[in-house]
């Protein structure tokens, strides 16, 4: 007995410290908008239609399919768009959220006072941002990835090469392990690119306080959607200032998807 005793505090330590090494995985984003037809795959699990309020979870895979639009709110502070016939897998590494696109386009909205850094990864091409708008698109296959940045900067790579910065209402394509060139993006192409995620209230007879909490564009959308899910009872999300505390209703963008900019 006397010897039996370390031996199970031993194995019992051990244990712990594996766990310790090895967490459960946590919930790491939201379901925020639904529209049209899209699935979730977790692990070696079968994939399952997504719903709204869905978690989403280190290593999950959202698909789309065609005129459908998924939308995820990363961590309380990061808008991720997930466009029509879309491949994307959200993950979590060393701190940074990686959202892993395959095909289709994605749109990231990153904002608050200290935003998470977020890289998008595509099977050749990495665009690493923090506090930053910006969409991307690869075709099947991932003969190349194009970045359109509406606001701030990301620095893009193909790659182990050096990584190139691309501002503002710029756009630069990934193609055949080069990054480059840089192309100047109108204020027309960027606005037609973001009507593609441009929400409007689900339910005609919303109240007005709502529609205008949800409806407001910008960075702010991210804190008016967490103030959203936490008034519809999911927990774990950042407060905001606003005083309005009505119940929040699911909502849809105005979506007609295009392939790029136009003009």
């Amino acid at each position: 007995m006397s010897h039996a005793l370390p031996r199970v505090l031993l194995l019992f330590a051990a244990a712990c410290a594996l766990v310790a090494a090895n967490p459960a995985p946590g919930r790491l984003g939201t379901v925020t908008t639904l529209v049209g037809d899209a699935t979730l795959t977790r692990g070696a699990a079968a994939p399952r239609p997504v719903a709204f309020k869905d978690e989403v979870k280190p290593g999950d895979t959202i698909r789309t399919t065609p005129g459908a639009l998924v939308r995820v709110l990363v961590r309380g502070a990061t808008l991720v768009a997930i466009g029509e016939s879309s491949t994307v897998a959200l993950a979590a590494d060393a701190g940074r959220s990686n959202v892993r696109l395959e095909s289709g386009t994605v749109s990231v909205v990153a904002s608050g006072a200290k935003p998470a850094p977020l890289d998008i990864r595509t099977p050749h091409a990495t665009a690493s941002l923090r506090g930053t708008s910006v969409i991307a698109q690869t075709g099947r296959g991932g003969a190349a990835t194009t970045f359109y940045v509406l606001t701030g900067a990301v620095e893009v790579k193909a790659g182990a090469g050096a990584g190139l910065t691309v501002r503002a209402l710029e756009s630069t394509t990934v193609r055949g392990g080069s990054v480059g060139p840089i192309v100047a993006l109108s204020k027309e192409s960027a606005a037609s690119l973001m009507k593609d995620f441009r929400l409007v209230p689900a339910h005609p007879d919303a109240a007005p306080e709502t529609v205008k909490a949800i409806g407001e564009r910008g960075a702010s959308e991210a804190e008016k959607e967490a103030r959203a899910l936490r008034e519809q009872g999911v927990k774990g999300l950042p407060r905001t200032d606003d005083p309005s505390r009505r119940p929040a209703v699911p909502i849809q963008p105005n979506i007609s998807p295009t392939t790029g900019p136009k003009g």
